[in-house]
């Protein structure tokens, strides 16, 4: 199921079979959609003999239809992908699970009661079951082994950018000016994106940034933007909203996809202030986008953004203070520009859905 409002996993399945759809060379692609999605797909695929709705559009009824009704409609299917952990019961096929990060077992607090226990059950079946897990990074791939005896094999494919949409360029200059009039952004200005929930530490952000303008140490009108919808157990940061309600901080809620780039490019500086994560793929598309990144020291995004970021120790609200400062001031070598983009030039949805293909034929 991918949201309404496509974030991490959801992006990933969207990236994935828009670049399936003009791909199938020995298999025929398949998509099983909640029944009120298949509008989405029909315009992403561009006909609708491919989707199947069949899949209840409530969350209680449709982990039981994938649970136990999903293999009565496979009959015809060589191949099952399931993007997102979920297992059928009684599948008879081979199974490609994926398994995006392990947060369920490292930090449940981080997410509701009900899904931990649901989702770490899918785990366990997934590793046990799945001819091939996939996962986004050694990092997580080296988790999973670790922790678990998989019985197939744990491949790593990474998610991708699309480097076009997010490079910098002079002619897109303009247009990227008209969008962040048309959102009423106004600069200099950091830049967060992502869900606000607890493991993403945006309330160590904002008391970060509020410690340097108590001291005057940034540029007046500077701002903090942070873009994203509210989560679960946001309401720290909505009480800190509230206590700095001084229009210093612009909580902008979810943006279409479209207005991301021209954010990620004019930003002062993109921070990622994420304890945990399966991939971080904002700070990717913030590295595609040439903007200096500040992200968690430790963490699966300085597993793969390498030299290119400034890091900071998680719950070290001073420290992130400091770096934050450090990029505000000017100081951030043009070279790391150049590492984040020349790494990110290695991703791509592309590469990332011809590997996917390749572990299909292998299968099939």
């Amino acid at each position: 199921m991918v949201p309404k409002n496509p974030i991490g996993a959801g992006r990933y399945i969207l990236e994935l079979v828009s670049n399936l759809k003009d791909q199938e060379r020995s298999f025929k692609l398949k998509l099983f959609s909640r029944s009120d999605d298949r509008a989405r797909w029909e315009r992403l695929l561009n006909q609708d003999d491919r989707i199947t709705n069949v899949l209840p559009n409530s969350r209680p009824l449709r982990l039981a239809y994938e649970n136990l009704l999903l293999k009565r409609d496979l009959r015809e299917i060589n191949l099952l992908h399931s993007p997102h952990y979920t297992v059928p019961m009684g599948l008879k096929i081979p199974l490609i699970v994926n398994i995006h990060d392990l947060i369920f077992f490292e930090n449940p607090g981080f997410h509701q009661i009900a899904k931990v226990a649901y989702f770490k059950n899918q785990i366990k079946t997934a590793v046990k079951k799945a001819d091939v897990i996939i996962c986004g990074t050694d990092y997580i791939k080296n988790k999973i082994e670790s922790r678990f005896n998989p019985k197939g094999l744990v491949k790593v494919v990474p998610y991708g950018v699309n480097i076009k949409e997010f490079e910098p360029s002079s002619n897109k200059d303009l247009a990227d000016t008209e969008i962040l009039m048309k959102l009423n952004v106004d600069f200099p200005y950091l830049l967060y994106v992502g869900t606000i929930e607890p493991r993403k530490k945006v309330d160590e952000l904002i008391k970060a940034f509020r410690l340097l303008v108590s001291k005057n140490l940034v540029d007046q009108n500077l701002k903090l933007l942070l873009v994203g919808k509210f989560g679960w157990k946001c309401e720290s940061v909505k009480e800190l909203l509230q206590q700095y309600d001084d229009n210093r901080i612009v909580q902008a809620g979810y943006l279409d996809q479209k207005y991301v780039p021209p954010l990620f490019r004019r930003a002062t500086a993109v921070i990622y202030p994420s304890q945990t994560e399966g991939f971080g793929l904002p700070v990717l598309e913030a590295m595609a986008a040439r903007s200096p990144v500040i992200t968690t020291s430790g963490s699966v995004m300085e597993h793969f953004a390498k030299d290119s970021a400034t890091y900071f120790q998680s719950g070290d609200i001073e420290d992130l203070s400091a770096k934050i400062l450090q990029i505000t001031t000017g100081y951030c070598e043009s070279f790391k520009l150049d590492i984040g983009s020349s790494i990110a030039n290695e991703f791509s949805w592309i590469n990332s859905t011809r590997k996917h293909i390749e572990l299909y034929e292998s299968i099939l």
